[in-house]
């Protein structure tokens, strides 16, 4: 079946719009069994107890986000603006600062991609520090208040002339760190780490063309671009901690519950600079889109029992119990 979800939130940026519109295309494609067999695999991990005594029964975490600094751009005018939180390109409007770069002017403008904390207040929100997301996450809670948080990325996606140079490619790097709070710790800081997992998102931006789309976009407005990620850093990606394995799972989060990756196609996948059998979503042209990325650490596998059903994980951990957002 076919999901067209449109989501109005106000999102925490002084530089874009204050009502923003999130549109994701989502494909998902199942039987009923399979939806049951997936909610029935999250369900068991989310009941485990005393199996194991000796689990971690939670950690500290931080997660950094930033630009990785291999961007590529077709050849053109205009100008290009990279650092380690945002990439932008197209008409040189004069603006030198952070807060107006991204702001909607008339056609030619600026498109661009940012990444933010979303703390605070004011302009420092979507400063140039490369600020991380820090909190504590539940082994085994898969409710939206056990979970943890990474920053926000914004694709602001406007119209720009093709005398400009556009960017074509760009990747985000990732790194999550863990700090065990074993058990037996009440309240204190945690003593043991930090295990260090990256991961990264790749990005494609495609020529506005029809007939040239790669993936599927809405009619008269082609093309949709692309967030891709590697297939092994979404799910299970795992780290020993003592003498047992933990799996951390990553997915979106949308509005007050879980958004979820689609299976991208191969030339998709090659598009964004990604490996075959990458997930991810895709963005519309003319639209701002924003989202955070959330992260599961679990002490058993999450089961997607069939490869196609990878878009249906976050439905079936919604479908656990995932009814509330933790507020910093």
């Amino acid at each position: 079946m076919a999901r067209d979800l449109l989501i109005h939130r106000r999102p925490a940026f002084e530089s874009i719009e204050p009502a923003l519109t999130l549109s994701m295309e989502m494909t998902m494609k199942a039987s009923r069994h399979s939806i049951a067999r997936i909610a029935a695999a999250v369900a068991a991990v989310g009941a485990m107890t005393g199996a194991q005594a000796a689990l971690v029964p939670s950690w500290d975490y931080s997660v950094t986000t930033q630009f990785a600094g291999l961007n590529t751009f077709t050849s053109g005018g205009g100008l290009q603006m990279q650092d380690a939180r945002q990439v932008s390109w197209g008409q040189d409007n004069g603006a030198g600062n952070w807060g107006s770069i991204f702001q909607q002017i008339p056609n030619p403008g600026r498109s661009g991609l940012s990444i933010a904390d979303g703390t605070g207040g004011g302009a420092g929100q979507n400063d140039r520090t490369v600020d991380a997301q820090t909190g504590n996450v539940v082994t085994n809670d898969l409710t939206l208040a056990g979970i943890g948080y990474g920053a926000w990325i914004t694709h602001h996606n406007n119209v720009v002339s093709g005398d400009y140079a556009t960017l074509t490619t760009s990747r985000i790097n990732s790194t999550l760190s863990l700090w065990a709070n074993p058990p037996g710790n009440t309240g204190g800081p945690a003593d043991t780490g930090p295990t260090t997992i990256p991961f990264n998102i790749f990005f494609a931006e495609t020529p506005n063309q029809e007939g040239t789309c790669v993936v599927a976009s809405p009619a008269g407005n082609p093309c949709n671009d692309i967030f891709a990620m590697n297939a092994l850093d979404v799910l299970n990606k795992s780290f020993t901690y003592g003498s047992d394995t933990y799996y951390v799972s990553i997915f979106p989060i949308v509005g007050a519950g879980l958004g979820s990756f689609i299976l991208l196609s191969d030339a998709a996948c090659a598009a964004a600079g990604a490996n075959k059998g990458c997930v991810g979503f895709t963005t519309i042209e003319n639209q701002h889109t924003t989202v955070q990325f959330g992260f599961t650490v679990t002490a058993q596998p999450v089961v997607v029992p069939e490869p196609g059903t990878l878009a249906l994980l976050a439905s079936a951990l919604l479908g656990a119990g995932l009814v509330r957002r933790r507020r910093a």
